[in-house]
């Protein structure tokens, strides 16, 4: 294989029209080409590798962003709801207070005023009235007891509402006997 190669190429540096120098330096050229395209192509394939690469890193950069800028905006919903919800339970415990006080003053405000009675209606008005104010007072007073924690707290308003009943009792045995 070799022999022919070598008569091949003595056939054609014989039959060439231009001179062996010329020939050599033809072909240097050529290598020299050739081996620039071949450097050429690899560069060129090597940087479009970098390239889609980098559109690959940036696709997940862009796409972990998006993930985060989500559950961030999630995270602040959230927040957003729980802040409205603790303000509304904290208006809540403020009006349930309110009205507690109310109920009280309103029950207590019933059964000490001198009530003039001419019949029994007016018995029975006066103390189905203080029976309304203290069922009033009584579930105001619950709707309270879920909002505060202190057992002293919550004793010290059933032992008022025990001493503001005992009140009503007696009243109502003063009317009807």
């Amino acid at each position: 294989m070799n022999v022919i190669m070598e008569e091949h190429i003595t056939k054609t540096l014989i039959e060439s029209p231009f001179s062996f120098w010329e020939t050599i330096f033809l072909f240097a050229m050529i290598s020299a080409l050739m081996q620039l395209i071949i450097a050429y192509s690899k560069e060129k394939g090597k940087n479009l590798a970098q390239k889609e690469d980098l559109v690959e890193i940036t696709n997940k950069i862009k796409e972990t962003e998006m993930k985060f800028t989500d559950q961030t905006e999630n995270l602040k919903s959230q927040l957003a709801l729980l802040a409205n919800v603790k303000s509304e339970i904290y208006s809540i415990e403020r009006d349930a207070i309110i009205g507690f006080n109310e109920k009280l003053y309103q029950w207590i405000s019933h059964i000490l005023q001198h009530q003039k009675v001419e019949c029994n209606n007016d018995i029975d008005l006066y103390i189905n009235k203080m029976d309304d104010l203290y069922d009033k007072e009584q579930a105001s007073e619950a709707l309270l007891e879920l909002f505060i924690d202190d057992e002293i707290i919550i004793n010290n308003i059933r032992k008022i509402s025990g001493y503001i009943y005992n009140m009503q009792i007696e009243k109502n045995s003063f009317y009807t006997s």
